[in-house]
């Protein structure tokens, strides 16, 4: 029997499982299920448990996210569903399972990259460090290990994506906006309302 959230089970290969873990079954697939996988991250637990079928574990790793625990503390189990029985279908199986998981498999690797570019602004190698196309899930628990805070976020930007939640999280945190694609791939240079607007102050779309 299992006492706390803490104990764990030494199975035959050595690793050692969680005893009790978190079940997600049924559970909404949208901040519903983040915010419990948040809160039973708070609590203790360390082993969520979904299925294939379940199609939730890109929130699982959302809710993951939001915690600044190291992604080696994290026992995730998962189901191969019946109709994936054969050697091709697991191989797919666990290639949709691993895309759904990214944003959790990110945070580490972000993390050991980070570590690596502090380390070059440190020896004077670069003048500056920063990221590109980082939302505000991706800053979070990027933020919560990091020594030196990144000092520029490339975002694509224009008026057609303005990206207003990631900006100002940026300016909040005195993060430096360097918008990329500005002209929207080169499709807003003719867009009619920009071509409306620019005329009538007498410029091009692109001024």
């Amino acid at each position: 029997m299992f006492s706390s959230l803490a104990d764990k089970l030494v199975l035959s290969n050595g690793v050692q499982m969680p005893g009790i873990g978190f079940g997600t079954w049924q559970v909404p697939t949208d901040s519903t299920l983040e915010n419990a996988v948040s809160a039973a991250l708070k609590l203790g637990y360390r082993f969520f448990d979904t299925a294939q079928i379940y199609g939730n574990a890109s929130a699982i790793g959302r809710g993951v996210l939001l915690s600044d625990l190291p992604r080696a503390e994290i026992f995730i189990s998962s189901k191969i569903w019946t109709s994936h029985r054969s050697y091709d279908g697991v191989m797919r199986a666990f290639t949709d399972i691993i895309e759904q998981l990214k944003p959790m498999i990110w945070q580490s690797q972000n993390a050991g990259t980070w570590r690596a570019l502090e380390d070059l602004y440190e020896q004077g190698a670069v003048k500056v460090i920063g990221v590109s196309n980082f939302l505000p899930h991706h800053l979070v628990p990027l933020l919560a290990r990091a020594r030196i805070r990144p000092m520029v976020n490339q975002l694509e930007i224009h008026p057609g994506y303005p990206q207003f939640a990631a900006v100002n999280f940026c300016f909040k945190q005195n993060i430096a906006v360097q918008a990329w694609s500005p002209l929207g791939r080169g499709t807003l240079l003719r867009h009619p309302t920009l071509e409306k607007i620019a005329a009538a102050h007498g410029v091009t779309p692109a001024q």
